[in-house]
């Protein structure tokens, strides 16, 4: 099989960058829902705190001013008709001269707040019908200390007075229009910018839950799977079978490093036992060559053995023959002897018969004694012979049984050898 490490260079994704990819994905959505959360709060901030602290403050005192203009115009028409008496006229131009005040603290109140060019226009216009009502106001109040009421009357009630108190209002209603508008406006954009939040946070939301649903699906089946297999697949190449698949070699991650790895691993393992099983069959090989060399030794040794023990038994068979024979030799030599020996003893009592019978033969009886003397140690000279033919005899019937020893020595190891032969036949079968 060709090992994954041959593969060709392809673009390598690795699961280090998809999971960081992955965590990345979420951090920018988590980062981009708080991001975004956090300016769409601080606009909604904003245009509350607009409407909080400026427009409806303003639409607040606004009105108050245009309700303070009608009872400064209310006191002031009171001062004109229910001044009877000094007394009165001085608590009346006293309540007059308060309502006053009190607008221009409100009038100082809501200058602050004024916040656009338009809203400042609008109060220019207000100020300038405000004072001459208020210069108008003043000499309806000289009128009536003079003790010319009627003609204070007549400046109350006239138009001049009225224009300008219904311009002022008018003025002052623009300011509470424009106010509200603004209000309306600041509260319609944080409702905006509200439903803005709402919209990007469930975006980002389904953004995170879509990535994290998706770094949960490829960490469970592209990455917890995989290498649950190919710790199978190791587990399998450990307790050795060498014919199980390795999975995910295709992969441009550190899933098909591994799987290239555990590729080199089942190699190697195939190599090994490859390796074995030569080493087994060559084991196997050499131990039969030497059960047949020493079959073959056992069947050599044997032959010579058995040559030498053939050998000897042949030789010992002659050696035995030529003792029978020199046992007869020296058995006959012996019967000789005797004979002999019978003969000379014969000899000497003829002899003595004749010397006794015929002394005057005395020359040819001299010879004849010297002839038996010469007998008698001739016979002497074969008993010697016999008695010398007798040990050699026996010398040779001790070689021939100490050779009948090495013979049944040499049987016996025959005999183990045999055996030794027969273990190593049973060995090899």
């Amino acid at each position: 099989m060709r090992s994954n490490r041959y593969r060709p260079k392809l673009v390598r994704v690795t699961l280090k960058s998809i999971l960081i990819g992955s965590m990345a994905l979420l951090g920018v959505a988590a980062a981009g829902q708080g991001a975004t959360s956090v300016l769409k709060l601080r606009a909604i901030q904003r245009d509350v705190n607009e409407v909080t602290t400026n427009w409806l403050p303003s639409v607040n005192v606004v009105n108050t001013i245009s309700t303070a203009t009608r009872d400064v115009r209310v006191k002031l028409y009171r001062f004109v008709v229910a001044s009877e008496t000094p007394q009165a006229l001085e608590k009346n131009e006293a309540g007059l001269r308060n309502s006053l005040k009190t607008l221009d603290g409100l009038r100082r109140a809501y200058e602050p707040l004024i916040s656009s060019p338009e809203e400042k226009g609008i109060y220019d216009t207000f100020k300038p019908l405000w004072t001459r009502y208020v210069e108008g106001q003043e000499n309806v109040i000289g009128l009536m200390k003079s003790g010319r009421k009627a003609d204070a009357l007549a400046l109350t009630v006239g138009a001049e007075m009225a224009d300008l108190n219904n311009g002022a209002v008018s003025a002052l209603q623009k300011a509470v229009d424009l106010n509200r508008d603004g209000a309306q406006r600041s509260s319609e954009l944080s409702m905006a910018n509200a439903a803005s939040a709402m919209i990007t946070a469930w975006i980002a939301m389904a953004i995170s839950l879509t990535a994290a649903i998706g770094a949960m699906l490829f960490s469970l089946f592209g990455v917890a799977r995989p290498i649950e297999r190919m710790t199978g697949t190791m587990a399998r190449l450990a307790g050795g079978d060498t014919t199980v698949e390795i999975p995910s070699q295709t992969r441009r991650d550190e899933i098909g490093d591994m799987a290239a790895a555990v590729s080199v691993f089942k190699d190697n393992l195939v190599q090994t036992r490859k390796l074995e099983a030569d080493t087994a069959e060559a084991r196997l090989a050499a131990e039969s060559q030497r059960k047949a060399g020493m079959r073959q030794m056992a069947d050599d040794f044997e032959a010579a053995v058995g040559g030498i023990i053939g050998m000897v038994s042949s030789s010992a068979i002659e050696l035995q023959a030529t003792a029978q024979t020199l046992t007869a030799t020296a058995s006959e030599t012996a019967g000789q002897s005797t004979t002999v020996a019978a003969a000379a003893e014969e000899a000497g009592t003829n002899v003595n018969t004749v010397a006794a019978a015929a002394e005057e033969l005395g020359s040819s009886v001299q010879e004849i004694g010297r002839q038996v003397s010469g007998s008698a140690e001739l016979a002497h000279l074969a008993v010697r012979e016999a008695d010398e033919t007798g040990a050699r005899v026996q010398e040779l019937s001790a070689a021939v049984s100490r050779i009948g020893d090495v013979v049944g020595l040499i049987s016996n190891i025959a005999g183990q050898t045999n055996l030794l032969a027969l273990n190593a036949t049973i060995e090899a079968a």
